[in-house]
């Protein structure tokens, strides 16, 4: 009976947890909103932490079209988005359109990313998820390759090895699907998992896109690799 009251505790305030969280979530639209229409020519920084709160409730076509006009409004002083949004919200963007299985739109997003950025290793990864959703392996395992150059060289430059931080999205992998990233909001690009981690991720995509076209041999090696790493 105790045991059942303690697990009976623990939800009510999971449920009360989440309720929180949603209910700071659309007080946070409510005030995006406000602010976007007393500000119309200086609302580009509104508009893009408005996307950022649409992407976490899941509402991407919203999410997409106010990245879009974070990125599209001039703005007056203070009102541009930074350089650092601007990649987020292609990138964010880009996700949000594959999540719709936009992927056209989604690829021309994350190539915008890597245009502004081609340093950070997730554009590069989020990149040849949408080519993979397209089943272009060939073109997804040139994206994992340049995604593990990318987290290689940031490391060297950090004066690590391969395992040191680069920065990445987090996600668990399921058997013969990509492993695809989160989203933290704010200025990073992807949540941060530990370096070897990340790594690791990009072997294994790297892995399945090579099983998808049938180099068993290269894909054996990367998924090898992946363990590896990530023990």
């Amino acid at each position: 009976m105790q045991r059942k009251i303690r697990y009976t505790t623990q939800i009510i305030e999971t449920l009360f947890y989440n309720l929180n969280f949603i209910t700071t979530f659309f007080q946070a639209l409510k005030d995006y909103n406000e602010a976007i229409r007393l500000e119309k020519e200086s609302c580009a920084q509104y508009y893009y932490e408005r996307a950022l709160v649409y992407y976490d409730l899941e509402k991407y076509e919203a999410a997409i079209a106010d990245f879009g006009s974070a990125l599209n409004t001039a703005g007056g002083e203070g009102g541009k988005i930074s350089p650092a949004q601007t990649y987020n919200a292609q990138f964010y963007r880009g996700i949000a359109y594959r999540k719709q299985d936009l992927l056209n739109e989604s690829i021309g997003c994350l190539n915008a990313c890597i245009t502004i950025d081609a340093g950070k290793s997730e554009g590069h990864n989020h990149l040849g998820l949408s080519h993979a959703q397209q089943g272009k392996y060939e073109r997804a395992k040139e994206c994992f390759t340049a995604a593990l150059e990318a987290h290689k060289k940031k490391a060297d430059q950090a004066g690590g090895s391969s395992s040191s931080s680069s920065g990445g999205a987090g996600g668990a992998s399921a058997a013969l699907n990509l492993n695809v990233g989160g989203k933290s909001g704010g200025e990073n690009e992807a949540v941060e998992d530990a370096p070897n981690v990340i790594s690791s991720k990009y072997l294994n995509n790297r892995g399945l896109a090579n099983y998808h076209m049938q180099q068993f041999g290269l894909a054996v090696e990367d998924f090898s690799a992946a363990v590896l790493e990530y023990d």
